[in-house]
């Protein structure tokens, strides 16, 4: 299920992946002019495709919402034009299909590749009315979590929305524009803009905003987003200078680190800046220990885990257990061959 605005070059490279597992493809147009209905017309696999033209109200999620009228079959897997998925992950989607039930949604990986990050969104859902999309931007699935089981899977999708960086500062301001106008004064809206203004570089704004999502009312039940909260202001308070502040919202985040572990990521790295190895290598271990199982809604670096290694290594070597530091270099040699900061620090252990 897509919506899609003159996306026919993504459309070109998308959709036979699509067709690898899909019964139906439905595309919701909101007024393209690029000949997308021509192209979609010309595929091998037309009979497929459930093609409509709706209105543009502003609205991504009522225009999702919009695009499930037009599914007729029993579950949806949603996804955006500029998101891509690979061959092998195709195949997943595919075998997965035999795990469908009424009462079961499937969150899939999703790494962006403009900020290499890596999150769990829930993907393919039930064909039933009680799951809506809500929210105007970065809309989300609406629903009651009492009558759905989630399911996290190992099937990644990559979205490429954000590389170019003119094509980013244009959908962040359109973004704002649809933020702004309706209003709304909720948790998620605050957040929506506050990520906005950080990749607009408009980092006081965007302190403003995520400090609205901070003191909101409603949050307490998340732990993983009040993690979050504290770590994008830690990050946002660095931008802008302010350094005590920053450190408060990390030390604030440790307490949520259980449930956000990039805390204690964060926390070591501030450790080894102040070339305090001991607690460096304490909350590195740590942030392994709980990153391992973890299962992320909100952003994380996809290689996190792999710095994390890396700088425990090296605070390990600074308070001499070389051993162990030698065995984690050795590990991420053999998942990035040719790092040569890998290859680099490995030589140091030839001098001791």
């Amino acid at each position: 299920m897509l919506i899609v605005k003159n996306e026919l070059k993504n459309l070109e490279i998308l959709l036979p992946s699509l067709n690898m597992f899909s019964d139906e493809i439905v595309i919701a147009d909101t007024g393209s002019k690029d000949n997308t209905e021509k192209f979609l017309n010309s595929l091998p696999f037309a009979d497929k495709i459930v093609f409509e033209k709706i209105k543009w109200k502003n609205d991504f999620a009522y225009a999702r919402n919009s695009s499930i009228k037009l599914a007729s079959k029993e579950f949806i897997f949603w996804i955006d034009a500029d998101d891509r998925i690979e061959d092998k992950e195709a195949e997943k989607i595919f075998k997965l299909k035999n795990k469908f039930e009424k009462d079961k949604i499937f969150a899939l990986k999703l790494f962006n590749q403009s900020d290499k990050t890596l999150s769990y969104q829930l993907r393919i859902f039930p064909n039933v009315k009680d799951i809506k999309f809500k929210y105007p931007v970065h809309e989300q699935l609406h629903f009651n979590q009492k009558n759905f089981k989630i399911f996290f899977e190992d099937i990644v999708i990559i979205h490429t929305g954000y590389v170019d960086r003119d094509l980013l500062k244009r959908k962040q301001l359109r973004n704002l524009s649809i933020l702004m106008k309706t209003g709304g004064k909720d948790l998620y809206t605050f957040i929506q803009i506050a990520e906005s203004y950080k990749m607009l570089s408009e980092y006081s704004k965007a302190e403003e905003f995520f400090l609205k999502a901070l003191n909101y009312k409603e949050k307490e039940d998340n732990k993983e987003l009040i993690g979050f909260l504290h770590i994008e202001l830690f990050k946002v308070s660095l931008l802008l200078g302010k350094h005590d502040k920053a450190q408060e919202y990390l030390k604030e985040a440790e307490k949520y680190s259980f449930f956000f572990p990039i805390a204690d990521y964060f926390t070591a790295r501030e450790y080894f800046k102040l070339k305090n190895y001991k607690k460096a290598a304490i909350y590195f271990q740590f942030f392994l220990k709980k990153h391992q199982s973890k299962k992320y809604l909100n952003p994380v670096p996809a290689k996190t885990e792999e710095s994390a290694k890396f700088f425990l290594a090296k605070s390990l070597f600074f308070t001499g257990d070389l051993k162990e530091a030698e065995k984690l270099i050795k590990e991420l040699l053999k998942i990035s061959p040719e790092n040569r900061a890998y290859k680099y620090f490995q030589k140091n252990f030839k001098k001791h």
